[in-house]
């Protein structure tokens, strides 16, 4: 029988939340020597990754995630968070497992600037983008939600997102640059079809791998999309509409797509 990832062990184990984010907590502490040795052999060039290395990093992260969602939340609506100091650790060991992914941060609930979604709300469920930028500060690694300050091009970048409809299967995320130029996030150019994405209304869901935004990114704004649709979409067809939305994204507006949804986060990058 295949094991549990140890969110699903966690969640499995703790219906209390509190019990849940003890759990969370204990997982990065006992973790820490582990990822300390996988950061060293990122850097000596060993970039094997077991599934307990990639399920205990995602546990750690969705922590910071909580964390963050529950400081920008209005009071009234903070939900428990799982205090992680050893979220370094896991970034830290990120040079195996790379972390990022592009950022921006508007939605209507949780505290977050709302931007405007043209798709009737009885049509589909709320969708989120939630990017965040990782800092290496002395040995610690912070996470900054845009709305924090901007990213710089040394950051890394993480990607999640949160889904209230069932009937959105299909994900891609993707950026347009202020210069009109492309980033293509997730999946990459080179896959066929669209990722597959869950309904996950409350608990983030990280999307793929990390991006510096050292590399092929450049100082400026980026508008970052993450369109959820009911069917699959080709490369081609999304690049034509993508490059057709950013007079719509200076002005404020969420674009719209046929059978889907799109949320749209934008993120400021400085150089150093």
């Amino acid at each position: 029988m295949a094991e549990m990832s140890d969110r699903q062990w966690l969640e499995a184990t703790f219906t209390d939340p509190e019990e849940a984010g003890q759990g969370r907590r204990a997982l990065g502490q006992d973790s820490k020597a582990y990822y300390d040795s996988l950061a060293l052999a990122a850097r000596l060039g060993k970039h094997d990754v077991s599934e307990f290395e990639e399920a205990a990093t995602e546990a750690l992260f969705l922590g910071a995630l909580d964390e963050m969602l529950a400081e920008e939340a209005p009071p009234a609506k903070k939900s428990w968070v799982p205090q992680l100091a050893l979220v370094a650790g896991a970034l830290i060991a990120g040079g195996a497992l790379v972390w990022g992914l592009n950022s921006g941060v508007f939605q209507a609930d949780d505290g977050f600037q709302a931007r405007g979604i043209h798709v009737p709300a009885e049509e589909y469920g709320q969708t989120r983008v939630l990017p965040f930028c990782a800092r290496a500060i002395a040995d610690e690694i912070q996470f900054i939600t845009p709305d924090q300050g901007p990213c710089l091009l040394s950051d890394e970048l993480k990607l999640a997102y949160t889904s209230d409809d069932a009937r959105l299967k299909y994900g891609h995320f993707l950026g347009v640059h202020e210069s009109g130029e492309l980033y293509w996030y997730g999946p990459s150019p080179a896959a066929p079809g669209s990722l597959k994405v869950e309904r996950a209304p409350q608990t983030p869901v990280p999307v793929g791998e990390s991006i510096k935004l050292g590399v092929n990114h450049k100082a400026g704004t980026i508008f970052v999309m993450g369109v959820f649709a009911e069917r699959e979409m080709e490369m081609g067809e999304l690049e034509s509409w993508a490059k057709a939305q950013l007079g719509a994204l200076q002005q404020g507006h969420t674009p719209r797509l046929d059978r889907a949804r799109v949320s749209v986060a934008e993120l400021k990058v400085e150089a150093e």
